[in-house]
């Protein structure tokens, strides 16, 4: 009987997935059979080949050392097979390997974990008026107001969507939030596009507050955020005004009254603005002289609703305090319970009409101590400017940080300011004016505006006149 001749090895391939993967058997001499496969790691019968003779001359690797790599891929192949089967990837499609596990973990488990979720998804359903969070905070007994949850929409909207676009919510790392913190312009050396520190902190505080959550309900393992750092905020000390000044600004003549004595109802009593304009007539209790604070108005929910605390408590203040308030009311052309009526009924005055009035007020009666401030320096330079510049004492007043472009060197000019008999007055450009400047000039004249606590520039009207506000 004649010997039958065997090769040292045979190949052959098996699918794995979306991949083909190449096996060797050696044959055994001792034995008379073929021992069982071996993967080479190739894909193609060439290199399988290759693999195998260099195998032959090496000697075989020894299988106590487990090959990691090849059993993820026969893994990573098992689960691709798996999910091309429910129809949940194409055949042949090439999808990263996480993203293969997260398939397969929701789809094995039925319901879509939070790793497979967008980040901005999360943070948008998370901040949803309607959504868990808030409503079981309410249910709860706290406090949560509309307009902040909105406000915190508007955040993720504007802010945080454009930066993490689809990125997954296990995705987010303490240093791509880092990352997403360094890419906000400072307002400190982009005055005109950078936004302050307290601006940032708050887009910050968004995440933060949503990730906390999700560590607690076990959605995630831990907390990205909670490394986090938020930025050191540079507040300045709010000026205070003199009994003399308060005296002195309630003697001009105020425009809207409203505003006035709303004004001066906020200095003798400590009130939030919020809760004066929502002050009703049934507050005041004339025997005692007290007013009745219960109720807080919100502009952005046009509805009466609990002060901040929500809690009722007692204001003690003068009778003439007590008949200012009363008077007023009587000229209350509707009729209804507000003191500090609005232009429509049952609507209080706007806050931004009481803000606005008073600022302006303010800046009439501070503008002689506020002129005394800018030191000789700023006011010699104002004076250079304006001569070189070919900019008219008028528009000199109106310069705010907002009409300082450093990027090309220019100011711009929409309007400017005429005085009158205790009165400003903005006139209105048809055109904006671009007047060219060099960039020395234009730092120096954004630090007069930091020097300025209400906006308006302070610059010498003639060339010998004291300054004008």
């Amino acid at each position: 009987m004649q010997d039958v001749t065997r090769n040292s090895y045979s190949l052959y391939k098996r699918e794995t997935g979306s991949r083909t993967i190449w096996y060797a058997r050696f044959w055994d001499d001792e034995t008379q059979s073929y021992s069982t496969g071996r993967s080479t790691g190739q894909t193609t019968k060439q290199a399988a080949n290759r693999q195998v003779q260099k195998w032959l001359v090496e000697g075989l690797p020894d299988r106590s050392k487990k090959d990691l790599k090849a059993t993820k891929n026969r893994l990573i192949g098992a689960i691709t097979k798996y999910l091309e089967e429910c129809e949940l990837i194409k055949k042949g499609e090439i999808r990263q390997t996480d993203e293969i596990i997260k398939l397969f973990y929701t789809q094995a488990t039925g319901s879509q974990m939070a790793s497979g979720e967008r980040f901005v998804d999360y943070l948008v359903r998370f901040w949803d008026w309607d959504g868990d969070y808030v409503q079981g905070r309410l249910e709860r007994g706290k406090r949560i107001g509309k307009r902040y949850v909105n406000d915190c929409q508007a955040k993720i909207r504007i802010h945080i969507e454009p930066f993490f676009k689809d990125t997954l919510l296990c995705d987010v790392n303490t240093l791509l939030l880092e990352q997403f913190m360094r890419s906000f312009p400072r307002r400190d050396t982009n005055p005109q596009n950078g936004f302050s520190s307290s601006t940032i902190n708050l887009v910050i505080k968004v995440i933060k507050k949503a990730l906390k959550e999700a560590v607690r309900l076990q959605i995630l393992p831990r907390d990205p955020s909670g490394s986090i750092e938020l930025l050191s905020e540079d507040t300045e000390d709010r000026g205070i005004l003199t009994p003399d000044e308060i005296t002195d600004l309630f003697q001009l003549d105020w425009t809207d009254k409203r505003s006035m004595i709303a004004s001066i109802l906020a200095a003798v009593s400590g009130m939030r603005i919020s809760e004066i304009v929502g002050l009703r007539i049934e507050c005041l209790n004339m025997e005692k002289k007290v007013i009745i604070v219960d109720r807080s108005y919100s502009s952005y929910e046009k509805r009466l609703k609990g002060t901040k605390t929500d809690k009722t408590r007692i204001i003690y203040t003068d009778w003439s305090i007590i008949k200012m308030l009363a008077d007023l009311y009587d000229h209350n052309p509707y009729q209804d319970s507000f003191i500090f009526y609005g232009l429509e009924p049952n609507t209080p005055i706007r806050i931004e009409t009481v803000e606005g009035q008073l600022e302006k007020m303010v800046a009439f009666l501070l503008g002689a101590e506020v002129k005394k401030s800018i030191d000789t320096e700023w006011q010699n330079m104002a004076k250079i400017v304006a001569a070189k510049a070919n900019i008219q004492p008028e528009e000199m007043i109106a310069i705010q940080s907002g009409n300082i472009d450093m990027d090309q060197n220019i100011l711009i000019f929409r309007y400017c300011y005429t005085f009158g008999s205790k009165k400003i007055k903005m006139n209105k450009y048809s055109e904006k004016r671009i007047v060219p400047m060099d960039k020395p000039a234009l730092k120096k004249l954004l630090t007069i505006c930091g020097k300025t606590p209400n906006g308006l520039e302070l610059i010498p009207k003639q060339k010998n006149s004291h300054l004008l506000y």
